[in-house]
């Protein structure tokens, strides 16, 4: 049974890098050999997740007795499920590209060339600058999220445009017929690298990124630096991704973030805080969704101890993930959804749209938005809002046989195992009364 945190260990990273060592590559390819691995490298992750599910405390203190093995992971085969979903992917780039090809060499310079995907760019770098062009690339996990926000952009002013990846046919073509890694990888690089060089030939003298997920980022970003353009990555949360990095300055939000990175070359790392968020998007993105009468209802209830689940569940996400917060709903529902000094509410993940909300729980947005409310206990898993000043109320995070928090966040966070947290809301409760 796969760890779904795992990943991001500090420890699991060096491992991999030490195994990756013996191919004896390049130094540029090494890094894109790691990058590919966290991604792909089925049989060294199942290795590690057996040395991890033997003994967790040891592992994350200083790995396992046993030497790493990592397979070629350029040689490995990619099904036809991922060729198709790919080729989706290069078809939406091409379209996208193709309505903002010409204004995009139009836009009146120097300016900076802000990536974005989603609203999380709002809460990455400041929603205010002025002399920003924010780039919006296709985001597969939710249209209709990214619609939502290409009108708040009009809205506000804002200057944007669509643009994509610059993928080449005969890459395309040739992932296609050899369907493996190292053409995969060869289709991505390629189009990142001729991406950088048509930015960074716009006359563009900073690019803003929140990218450290995407596989091509490295590539995308050695070009750009050696265009002497200042390449800046925000992280838009507390997760960790591909560890090998090329960019000039790396916004992080936890320390154990900066310890899971490497950069390839002289970067510039500073630790942020998220700020409030642009409340006037919040508003336009909750518009509508909650009537007022049960909005009215729900500020009825103000003695009652708010207990919002801050749910990580997203559509195509890790099922180990869903299963064991699945069985956190049900545990806080039998346990306490009877006591009429709690009331137990749920928060939707933005990339969630088939899930709903559990049995027992009420939606959150009935509380408008979980902000500036009295009497709240924030529970998630891995949640990034554990760390957002939006977000107010005592927080904790949940750990359990396989979730296990201390990965992603730091020291100073309050967790607490899930046979105790039950136990742990009841006696808030009984303080309080």
């Amino acid at each position: 049974m796969d760890v779904p945190l795992l990943r991001e260990s500090r420890v699991y990273v060096e491992r991999l890098s030490r195994a990756a060592k013996k191919f004896n590559d390049s130094r540029y390819l090494l890094a894109k050999r790691i990058n590919w691995s966290c991604l792909y490298a089925n049989e060294y992750h199942e290795q590690e997740t057996r040395a991890f599910r033997y003994d967790p405390t040891r592992y994350l203190e200083d790995g396992s007795d046993t030497e790493p093995f990592l397979e070629d992971v350029f040689k490995k085969p990619v099904s036809l499920q991922s060729v198709a979903k790919i080729t989706l992917k290069v078809l939406a780039h091409t379209g996208y590209r193709a309505i903002g090809f010409f204004w995009l060499r139009n836009v009146p310079t120097p300016m900076i060339f802000r990536k974005a995907y989603v609203e999380d760019i709002e809460r990455a770098f400041s929603s205010q600058q002025s002399d920003v062009i924010r780039v919006v690339f296709p985001f597969p996990l939710g249209l209709g999220r990214q619609i939502r926000y290409l009108i708040y952009l009009r809205r506000q002013g804002h200057r944007f445009c669509l643009y994509g990846n610059a993928y080449g046919l005969l890459d395309l073509l040739k992932f296609i017929k050899e369907r493996d890694i190292r053409a995969l990888a060869r289709l991505e690089g390629r189009a990142q690298l001729r991406l950088a060089k048509e930015i960074t030939s716009v006359g563009f003298r900073e690019i803003q990124l929140s990218d450290e997920f995407n596989i091509g980022s490295l590539d995308f970003s050695r070009m750009a630096s050696r265009r002497s353009v200042t390449i800046v990555n925000s992280a838009h949360g507390v997760g960790k991704y591909l560890p090998i990095h090329k960019y000039s300055k790396f916004l992080h939000l936890t320390r154990r973030q900066k310890a899971f990175y490497t950069a390839l070359g002289p970067c510039k790392y500073q630790i942020r805080r998220l700020p409030m968020s642009n409340l006037e998007y919040r508003k336009e993105a909750l518009a509508g969704s909650v009537g007022g009468e049960r909005h009215r209802r729900a500020e009825t209830e103000i003695k009652r101890l708010k207990v919002v689940l801050m749910s990580q569940i997203t559509d195509g996400g890790m099922p180990e993930y869903i299963h064991q917060e699945k069985k956190l709903h049900r545990r806080l529902a039998e346990a306490l959804n009877s006591d009429p000094r709690i009331a137990l509410y749920f928060y939707k993940h933005p990339n969630s749209r088939s899930h709903k909300k559990p049995h027992g729980f009420k939606d959150a947005r009935e509380l408008s938005y979980p902000v500036n409310h009295t009497n709240t206990l924030l529970i998630s898993m891995c949640s990034t809002t554990h760390i957002d000043p939006d977000f107010t109320g005592r927080k904790v995070l949940v750990r359990d046989e396989l979730i296990f928090p201390e990965i992603v966040f730091d020291e100073d966070s309050e967790i607490i195992d899930t046979d105790c947290l039950t136990d742990f809301i009841l006696d808030m409760v009984s303080i309080r009364h």
